[in-house]
């Protein structure tokens, strides 16, 4: 029974430590945000500017 248990459920590596999980979840919804961020602002540098980020460059 117990190797099946074994088996089912391996034993974490000795380089697994469990506040790993979080950190790279974060880390992950960072690297997103950062990466919506820099397209979004690209499209603006372009001149394709939306009125909801920039209200005050509205050139009309």
């Amino acid at each position: 029974m117990e190797e099946e248990v074994a088996v089912m459920y391996p034993k974490d590596p000795p380089w697994y430590k469990p506040w790993m999980v979080p950190t790279t979840m974060c880390l992950l919804f960072f690297l997103v945000a950062l990466l919506a961020l820099f397209k979004r602002c690209a499209s603006c540098r372009r001149g394709d500017n939306s009125p909801t980020i920039h209200p005050a460059s509205d050139p009309t």
